[in-house]
Parts: C-alpha cells; sequence; structure tokens
C-alpha cells in the first residue's frame, strides 16, 4: 500500500549522500514536519491538508522510515537533521519553520541549532528530550526503549510480525480509540517491512550498532559543535521577529532551562 494524498506530491529528494522522500503541497510560508517513530510522513496527513491552506507544507520520511534510504549509518540526530535542513534548501526554502514529533522531535531540536539562521520557528511535540532533567526518570517507564536496546533481538521477533508490534504500540498509545484506524496501522507497518532491519535504526536506543536513539552523545557532540548550550544564542525567533527572550541564560548544560524560551510564538509565520 503506497499511501498518497490529493493536493500533495511525492518525490525523491538526493540530499547528504541518500534520497529522502519528500511529500509537498500548499502555499505560502514553508513548514517542515518530522514524524515520529514507527510512523512516516503519513502522520501528518489529516492536518497536511488544513495547513496547506496557508502554508508551504513539507512532510518528509526521515533515514530509515517509509520509502527514504536506508543507509547502515548516520542515524545520529545532527546528521538526521542535515537531511532535514538539505531537503527544505534542496526544495527552494531557505527560511522555514520546523515542526518535529518524538524521534523528529529529536531531529528537529539539533537542526534549530545548528541551522540557526533557517529555522524561524520551532515546534517539538510529545517527546522527551535527551539533556532534560526528567530524561532518565521519564525513559525508563517506556518499555520499548529497553526492549529496543537489545542486540538484533527486536529485529528478530518484530520482521513477519510488524502489523502486531505497530498496531499494539499505538493502540496503548491512544487517548479516544475510536481514531484507530487499521488502514493507517497498515501503511506504517508495510513500510518498516519494506526497509527491514534498518528502517528501525532511526527509532532505537543505543546499541554499538545502532545508533539512532544515542540521543545525549548526539545532542551533547550538536552543542559542542554549534555552542547550542549553555546559552543558545539567537537560534530561534518568535513569531514578532524578535529574538526568543532568555535564550542566552547559563543552562549549565541542562536542555530543559534553554529550550522553553524556543517554544514561545506561532508554529510558523
Amino acid at each position: 500500500m503506497i499511501a498518497s494524498l490529493k493536493g500533495f506530491t511525492q518525490q525523491l529528494v538526493p540530499v547528504n549522500g541518500i534520497k529522502i522522500n519528500a511529500v509537498t503541497g500548499g502555499s505560502g510560508p514553508p513548514i517542515l514536519l518530522l514524524h515520529g517513530w514507527p510512523e512516516t510522513w503519513w502522520e501528518w496527513h489529516k492536518v497536511m491538508p488544513l495547513l496547506a491552506e496557508h502554508f508551504s507544507v513539507v512532510a518528509m520520511d526521515l533515514r530509515g522510515a517509509g520509502f527514504s534510504d536506508c543507509p547502515l549509518d548516520g542515524y545520529d540526530k545532527a546528521t538526521m537533521a542535515r537531511d532535514a535542513h538539505d531537503v527544505m534548501v534542496a526544495l527552494g526554502h531557505e527560511r522555514y519553520a520546523a515542526c518535529g514529533h518524538d524521534i523528529g522531535g529529536m531531529v528537529a531540536l539539533p537542526q534549530a541549532a545548528i541551522y540557526r539562521e533557517a529555522v524561524t520557528h520551532l515546534a517539538v511535540l510529545d517527546v522527551p528530550l535527551p539533556g532534560w532533567t526528567g530524561w532518565e526518570a521519564t525513559t525508563a517507564r517506556l518499555w520499548h526503549f529497553s526492549f529496543h536496546m537489545n542486540r538484533d533481538l527486536p529485529e528478530r521477533l518484530i520482521h513477519g510480525r510488524e502489523y502486531d508490534y505497530v498496531s499494539t504500540f499505538m493502540a496503548e498509545r491512544f487517548y479516544d480509540h475510536s481514531t484507530f484506524n487499521p488502514a493507517d496501522i497498515e501503511i506504517y507497518a508495510k513500510a518498516m517491512a519494506r526497509s527491514w532491519p534498518h528502517a528501525w535504526r532511526h527509532g532505537m536506543v543505543p546499541h554499538p550498532r545502532r545508533r539512532s536513539c544515542d540521543c545525549a552523545r548526539v545532542q551533547e557532540a550538536t552543542a559542542r559543535d554549534t555552542g547550542a548550550w549553555p546559552g543558545w544564542g539567537p537560534a530561534v525567533r518568535c513569531a514578532d521577529g524578535a529574538d526568543a527572550q532568555g535564550v542566552r541564560h547559563p543552562c549549565e548544560g541542562r536542555l530543559d532551562r534553554a529550550v522553553q524560551p524556543l517554544c514561545r510564538g506561532r508554529a510558523a509565520g
């Protein structure tokens, strides 16, 4: 099943040595949508037509997901942020808003730090962020973090049972189960099966061979490379164009103090 959305087009965009699947539509200020685990760009399909009335919408599959390429490496968030930025530039968007959910949020955050002159607005949805003071306590309660940490075991158990895995994973997170659409789950499951086993690298936790969620080290490296914290500097601007208030204050290496000022203002505009 190949997901398609009326009024939007799909294309493979060559960036960073691979090809990224990007879905585009609408007109206006550009906004980039980054999906979470274990989803694809299709996660946004209900809101994309609404956004397209006011914005140029770009929803992409992260490397290792959907119809994007699945290389053996490059699943650290700084590299994935470069993927996302290069897609936007290739599509003619030098400045844009970025919205990331879950793993997509972990990509959007360093993207805003590294490409601070390009990312005008940042939204990070429903995800504990590495470097946040509550990171360890929060991830300790998430069963899939520990499960995915085991070497090769998740791949062996999930392969051929992708629908069972995705449906169970999603169902336990739904507040309103009437929104559960088996057709959507089928799309995610088929996408996961298509790129096995590399598809899972972008959403699994630290392992010498599985670098996708080795996020604490990646975020710290991003901070060293960009000066992202302590003291972010004018990485992202608020809706009125002014520098985000409080961005420059010392954060003692703690992400929660640095990121809060970036979340003010509208998602795009």
